[in-house]
């Protein structure tokens, strides 16, 4: 599951976007609180990988290989050898 975080909170944009980009699988969380209430840091964008229901893997800023970085990251938390959170 995909999950986006969106400090706008207009809703009707959103879904605006999600449509014209064909991402009808992303779930997109709308609101401000949820920095705090998860204790994520306030930088745009922030990558969170969890595994189940916990977060396992935080990313600040933009990855420079992605694809190659959530992998690692992936299968690190498949074989148990990273359960924290890394910048």
């Amino acid at each position: 599951m995909l999950v986006a975080l969106s400090v706008a909170d207009d809703k009707a944009a959103i879904d605006k976007l999600i449509r014209r980009q064909k991402l009808d699988k992303l779930h997109v969380a709308i609101g401000t609180d949820w920095l705090s209430k998860f204790a994520l840091p306030d930088v745009i964008p922030t990558t969170v990988l969890l595994d189940d229901g916990r977060i396992r893997v935080v990313h600040d800023g933009v990855l420079l290989d992605p694809v190659a970085m959530l992998d690692a990251d992936l299968s690190a938390v498949r074989t148990g050898t990273n359960t924290t959170k890394v910048n």
